[in-house]
């Protein structure tokens, strides 16, 4: 399989990325380099896939996951100690890496799922590994991030030793993700001609959930995205909203090292692209805006997750408690 002769399916992860852990698999565990453009084929054809538009970041989330974790707990080229190998590699990582465990669940599954119903045996490992539970464990102390930490970072960023372009391009970064509340992804995305500033609203085209939906241009947002649209943005024949001085669409290794810069700047450990998302709905949340409609302009499926996101500041509770 040459992955250079498919498709692009979209740019927030670069497919060389991609190709960097398959030549790293080729070199340190050949025998597994058949199993993993197997994984690379099935995601990439969308058969054990079902958000299309990340397919790229799920198959370099797989392939990293089978070299770095599941490899290392010993799994065998046949699978059939995948379970005790998903086990080993899960227990090897601390409480607090959620995520990271997770991921390797989901590898795991995705690696046995199209072999399903082939014989019993991996039937039997299929039902084993559906059966791990992963808790979530979370530091309650954990800082939040908060509107002044945001303005803090924006202050740092026109502090940065870098061009102007790019100290408008990070602020306007920063901006929407606190008053729109976008994924990061959605954020790569959007296109010029998903907003309409006529009408205050923006078109997310494609979601994490695959769904379509409308958001509303908030009033401390329009002003600023409209100047930088038209003044500040580069002109490219890319639609995409947000672009780099060359006129290359921005990609997600980019806004990663953007946010690694700013949190060792601002000393802002949580300070990350999906916390200014849970910003977006503690804040709006604490000025009284209803969970229905925070559900419909974060695109989630439920009230119950949205209460996931809403996040307040301890101090600030214990402070507004005194007037209740």
């Amino acid at each position: 399989m040459n992955l250079a002769n498919l498709p692009k399916l979209g740019e927030a992860v670069p497919a060389r990325r991609i190709y960097k852990i398959i030549e790293k698999i080729s070199i340190r565990n050949p025998e597994f380099l058949e199993l993993a453009i197997r994984i690379t084929e099935a995601l990439y054809n969308g058969h054990i896939c079902y958000r299309k538009p990340h397919s790229l970041n799920n198959i370099r989330l797989r392939l990293s996951d089978l070299i770095n974790h599941l490899i290392p707990a010993g799994l065998q080229l046949d699978l059939s100690n995948l379970f005790e190998a998903t086990e080993i590699a899960i227990m090897r990582c601390s409480r607090d890496q959620y995520a990271v465990r997770k991921s390797i669940l989901n590898t795991s599954k995705c690696i046995i799922k199209p072999l399903r119903g082939q014989c019993s045996i991996v039937d039997k490992i299929s039902n084993e590994l559906s059966k791990i539970n992963i808790a979530r464990t979370k530091d309650p102390e954990q800082p939040i991030v908060r509107i002044e930490d945001v303005n803090k970072a924006i202050d740092r960023v026109l502090e940065f030793r870098i061009k102007q372009y790019n100290k408008s391009l990070y602020s306007m970064i920063l901006k929407t993700l606190v008053f729109s509340g976008l994924r990061i992804s959605e954020l790569i995305d959007l296109k010029v001609s998903d907003i309409d500033f006529e009408r205050d609203r923006i078109f997310i085209e494609i979601s994490k959930n695959g769904k379509s939906r409308w958001i509303g241009i908030n009033h401390e947002l329009k002003p600023t995205l409209k100047d930088y649209i038209v003044n500040k943005r580069s002109k490219t024949q890319s639609n995409k909203v947000f672009v780099l001085e060359d006129g290359r669409p921005i990609t997600l290794d980019r806004i990663q090292k953007i946010f690694k810069q700013l949190r060792k700047c601002t000393k802002l450990n949580n300070l990350k692209p999906h916390s200014l998302r849970r910003l977006f709905c503690t804040h709006y949340a604490g000025k009284g805006v209803p969970l229905p409609h925070l559900q419909m302009a974060l695109g989630h499926s439920s009230i119950a997750m949205v209460m996931r996101y809403c996040k307040p500041d301890r101090e600030e509770v214990l402070r507004q408690q005194v007037n209740w």
